[in-house]
C-alpha cells in the first residue's frame, strides 16, 4: 500500500469571514440550502442561528468547489466536522456515523465521558470551526480540490503541484483533509481507516492547533487502531506494506526494544514533519498509546505542547505584530520537560517496559 498524505503547516487562526469572497449578499444568501444537517436540507439562515458563523464561513468558502464538481455538504450532527461526498454517493448516513464515532471517541480519550465533565462538552476549540472531511471521487477532482484550497490559502500555491501527486492531505488551513478513493498508486486502503486517521488528526489540530508531529500521528494511530482494529492509513509512506503489518505493530514496537536501549524520545524529537520512519512511527504510536492509558495526561500534553509552541514558535516585530514561524518544533530539553510533567520522571523507562510486556499495563479508557 502507498499511503502518501502531507500536512501543510501555515499559520493557524480561527476560521476568517470568508462571505464577502465567496457568496452572494448576505441577504441571497440566507435562503440558500447549503448543506443535509440531521437529515435535512438546512438552510444559511438555519445553519448560522444554530451552529454560529464559523460553521457558515466553512461551507461558503467550500461551496463553489462543492457545486461545481457535484459534492454534498453533510454535518456531523454535533456540528463538529463538516463531509463532502459525492451528490451520488450511497451510503452517507453510514459515513456519517463513522464520522461521528470517531469525533466521540476522540473526545472521550481526551476528556473523559461527557457524563465526567463539569457541562458535558469539551474545552471551547482553539479553531472555533468545523473540521472539513472530503472524499473525492478520483484523482481529477483531487486535483481540482487541491486548487480551491489554494484559493482559501494562497500560501498553498506553491505546494498544489507536488500536493496533486499524491493520494491524500491533511491541512491545518483550511483546517480540512481530503483524499481521493480512486487512485493509481493505492494497492491496499480501507476508507474507514482512511476516516478515522485523518479526522482524529483534524480534531487534534481543531482543538490544540499546531502541537509536535511525532505526538499528532502517534496519537492517530492509536485511536486507528483502537477503533479500526488495524492500521492502513501511513501518511507520507511510499513503499510496500506487508499484510501482516497492518496489525503488527504492538509486536514489532516490541521488537524495537529487544537491544535493550533505554531511550527513544530524542529520535522523536529530530523525526522531520513530512516523513515516514517506520521505527519513529510505531514509537510515537507507543507513547502516545502509553499516554492515552493514564488518565487526563494525553489531554494534558497537547495543551502544554499547544501553549508552548504560541510562546516560543512565534516571531515578534517592532511593532507589535507576530506571526508563527512555519516548521517549528520544541527542543529535546523542552518536549522531555512536558513529557515527564505529565508522565513521571522515568517515563521513557516505564515506557519501554510497557512496550515489552515487563510492566502492567495502566487501565485503559
Amino acid at each position: 500500500m502507498q499511503g502518501l498524505a502531507f500536512c501543510a503547516f501555515v499559520p493557524l487562526a480561527a476560521a476568517a469571514p470568508l462571505l464577502a469572497a465567496h457568496s452572494p449578499a448576505v441577504d441571497d444568501l440566507d435562503q440558500r440550502e447549503l448543506a443535509y444537517w440531521k437529515g435535512r436540507m438546512a438552510t444559511a439562515a438555519t445553519l448560522r442561528e444554530t451552529l454560529g458563523q464559523g460553521a457558515l464561513d466553512v461551507l461558503v468558502a467550500w461551496s463553489p468547489w462543492a457545486e461545481a464538481q457535484g459534492y454534498d455538504a453533510h454535518i456531523e450532527p454535533q456540528g463538529r466536522v463538516v463531509l463532502y461526498l459525492p451528490d451520488d454517493a450511497r451510503g452517507a448516513g453510514k459515513e456519517l456515523e463513522r464520522v461521528e464515532r470517531t469525533a466521540d471517541a476522540v473526545e472521550e480519550l481526551l476528556f473523559g465521558p461527557p457524563k465526567s465533565r463539569a457541562d458535558g462538552v469539551p474545552p471551547r476549540p482553539f479553531v472555533d470551526a468545523p473540521a472539513v472531511m472530503i472524499h473525492t471521487r478520483d484523482e481529477g477532482e483531487y486535483r481540482v480540490l487541491l486548487e480551491h484550497a489554494a484559493t482559501l490559502e494562497p500560501s498553498l500555491a506553491s505546494w498544489v503541484p507536488y500536493g496533486q501527486t499524491l493520494t491524500g492531505f491533511t491541512l491545518v488551513k483550511p483546517l480540512a483533509s481530503g483524499w481521493a478513493a480512486k487512485a493509481a498508486q493505492r494497492v491496499e486502503w480501507k476508507a474507514e481507516n482512511e476516516v478515522v486517521h485523518r479526522l482524529t488528526s483534524l480534531l487534534l489540530l481543531r482543538q490544540y492547533g499546531e502541537v509536535p508531529y511525532w505526538l499528532l500521528a502517534g496519537t492517530s494511530w492509536h485511536v486507528e487502531l483502537e477503533q479500526c482494529k488495524d492500521i492502513y492509513c501511513f501518511p507520507y509512506r511510499d513503499e510496500f506494506v506487508w499484510a501482516t503489518e497492518h496489525t503488527a505493530w504492538p509486536k514489532e514496537l516490541k521488537a524495537l526494544f529487544r537491544d535493550g536501549r533505554s531511550e527513544f524520545v530524542s529520535g522523536l524529537c529530530a523525526w522531520k514533519r513530512g516523513t515516514f520512519d517506520a521505527a519513529r512511527s510505531k514509537e510515537a504510536f507507543g507513547l502516545a498509546r502509553f499516554a492515552a492509558a493514564r488518565e487526563g495526561a494525553l489531554a494534558k500534553l497537547l495543551a502544554d505542547f499547544s501553549e508552548l509552541r504560541r510562546t516560543d514558535g512565534v516571531r515578534h516585530f517592532e511593532d507589535g505584530t507576530w506571526e508563527l514561524i512555519l516548521g517549528w518544533e520544541p527542543d529535546i530539553d523542552q518536549s522531555r520537560a512536558i513529557l515527564r510533567r505529565h508522565l513521571g520522571d522515568t517515563f521513557e523507562a516505564d515506557a519501554i517496559a510497557e512496550f515489552i510486556g515487563k510492566a502492567p499495563k495502566a487501565k485503559r479508557r
